[in-house]
């Protein structure tokens, strides 16, 4: 799930792990995104508050007592007329893009202001919808940022590739330099100006992925693995699959 994908740039690292050293306290900003709108099932947006109520921040503090914990609450978001237009002209065959790119704008806002804040921060879902706006409010703060998309799935599909229409199978699309091209009416480079290149993405535990998203991945040489469960010794083994996806994973 989106919240055990794990987002981390060499400098925030830095920051944490020598703070850790010297003993001194290390900020932690956390913010609830509770969307549901990337997909058809609800429930997924009761989780923020699920999880404070299940003590995530005590959780939190002892893992490690240096920790100062700041949570800003649920995500607010308004949907303009822009988005609107957007999504009845040019996204109208996908589902509730005006939400997303609402949703995701907003935090891309917030995330900005809990890194200037704090040194580390953690967005609690919610469907995979909002993988962008975490993403790429992160990269406005810090552009050489590598991600690892921790998942069975890619979540790379493009609005003219998507099967079902649900935005939560798309939301890496949006951060790719090389995809760009393919939302050119989504206004990108205003919104989130610094995306990351193919060499700043790889997947760990691909499962199951759409023809088209495997042809992208081969299309552009972007790094994945895929997990193989061993039915006779019960470890997890990770393997390297490539130039063609094979196992369990989809061809194109």
């Amino acid at each position: 799930m989106w919240w055990r994908r794990q987002l981390a740039s060499v400098k925030s690292l830095g920051r944490c792990f020598s703070a850790a050293a010297s003993g001194e306290q290390t900020r932690l900003g956390i913010i609830g995104v509770p969307f549901a709108k990337g997909q058809g099932k609800q429930g997924v947006e009761l989780a923020p508050d699920l999880l404070r109520d299940s003590n995530l921040r005590q959780v939190l503090q002892n893992s490690d007592e240096r920790l100062l914990i700041t949570d800003y609450g649920n995500l607010h978001y308004a949907v303009a007329e822009t988005l609107l237009q957007q999504q009845r002209q040019h996204y109208y065959h996908i589902r509730n893009y005006a939400d997303f790119m609402a949703c995701n704008l907003a935090l891309i806002e917030q995330v900005q202001v809990m890194l200037q804040q704090n040194a580390q921060f953690l967005t609690i879902g919610g469907d995979h919808a909002i993988g962008f706006g975490s993403v790429a409010g992160h990269l406005q703060h810090t552009p050489n940022l590598s991600l690892v998309w921790i998942d069975a799935h890619a979540d790379i599909n493009l609005h003219n590739t998507s099967q079902s229409g649900n935005i939560h199978g798309m939301p890496v699309s949006f951060l790719l330099r090389e995809l760009r091209n393919t939302w050119q009416h989504a206004a990108l480079d205003k919104v989130a100006p610094n995306c990351l290149s193919k060499d700043q993405l790889v997947y760990i535990g691909l499962r199951d992925i759409d023809p088209y998203e495997a042809f992208i991945l081969n299309k552009f040489g972007i790094r994945y693995y895929a997990m193989d469960v061993s039915r006779t010794d019960g470890y997890t083994r990770i393997q390297s699959f490539g130039p063609a996806l094979r196992g369990r994973c989809k061809t194109f």
